[in-house]
């Protein structure tokens, strides 16, 4: 599998959860995210105007369709099944936030990306934990920039 940058993954999937207010604490985060065995810790900024769902919803990928299986202000579950021109297959992702300053995800995918002409198969079964770090981000970029 190619490296996939793991915060930003995770946030293009959550961008296809319904619109509601984001209960992520704004401000620097750390996530640990495991796949395939392996474990990548990473930091991003979540600015108050990007924490709602709504605004992560514009990101996700037009040939997906999405049943929604939970939908809470503090917890999310979804299948998904993509058919677009960069990717095909099917996916469950569930999240829940425990507090504004701390969550678990859980992202499951089967199916192919498609790349220069190529089918690429991917089997994904990934974990991630999320933990808001300070109100600072001079740390880091945006996720938007």
């Amino acid at each position: 599998m190619s490296k996939i940058r793991p915060a930003a993954f995770l946030l293009l999937c959550a961008a296809s959860l319904p619109a509601l207010a984001g209960p992520a604490k704004p401000g620097l985060w750390e996530t640990k995210t495991t796949s395939d065995g392996e474990t990548e810790t990473d930091q991003h900024c979540i600015k108050a105007n990007d924490n709602s769902f709504e605004q992560w919803r514009g990101q996700i990928n037009k040939g997906c369709t999405i049943t929604t299986l939970k939908n809470t202000a503090t917890a999310q579950a979804y299948d998904y099944n993509c058919v677009s021109a960069t990717q095909n297959g099917k996916g469950h992702l569930e999240m829940t936030f425990t507090s504004p300053t701390q969550y678990r995800a859980k992202l499951q995918f089967s199916g192919k990306l498609i790349a220069g002409g190529k089918s690429i198969p991917l089997d994904m079964n990934m974990e991630q934990q999320g933990r808001w770090v300070s109100a600072d981000c001079s740390a880091v970029e945006s996720d938007d920039e």
